[in-house]
């Protein structure tokens, strides 16, 4: 066990599009890594599970640092995905709570798809009525209730 050093916990890291269309300063990269920093990743797989990218990685505050394939050098490796392997780990309480997860996020999708009519104001007391009035008739009295 002298391999690993758990100074951080990035042990794996997994990332999808966001559901929505929501605007992200500071996209986080799209795939599954494990070991090193969120952009910065010691394995790299991107999302279409096509390419593979290795980093050596001076200082991996959760893995071994290091070079992980024979004569890696300093510079990111990458190569082609010929096959993957899945495991399932983690039984059944591992299942049931990414089952609620997903259930949570769609009724969260569901939620934010519904427009609740009730929420409107009239039309009598929009602003854009009010605009509406002015320009058609910039002179007329009007009487503001506060």
């Amino acid at each position: 066990m002298n391999s690993f050093i758990a100074k951080e916990k990035n042990f794996v890291y997994s990332h999808l599009h966001p559901t929505g269309k929501v605007y992200e300063p500071h996209p986080k990269p799209v795939g599954i890594a494990f070991g090193g920093t969120i952009g910065n990743e010691r394995i790299f797989i991107d999302e279409d599970f096509a390419k593979v990218t290795v980093r050596h990685h001076a200082v991996d505050k959760t893995y071994r640092p290091g070079s992980l394939i024979p004569c890696q050098g300093f510079l990111p490796v990458e190569a082609p995905i010929l096959e993957v392997e899945v495991w399932g780990l983690g039984g059944s309480s591992a299942k049931q709570s990414q089952n609620s997860y997903k259930k949570r996020e769609e009724l969260f999708t569901e939620q934010r798809r519904k427009v609740d009519m009730k929420t409107f104001a009239s039309w009598e007391d929009s602003p854009e009525k009010m605009m509406m009035d002015m320009v058609s008739d910039p002179n007329a009295v009007r009487r503001e209730d506060r």
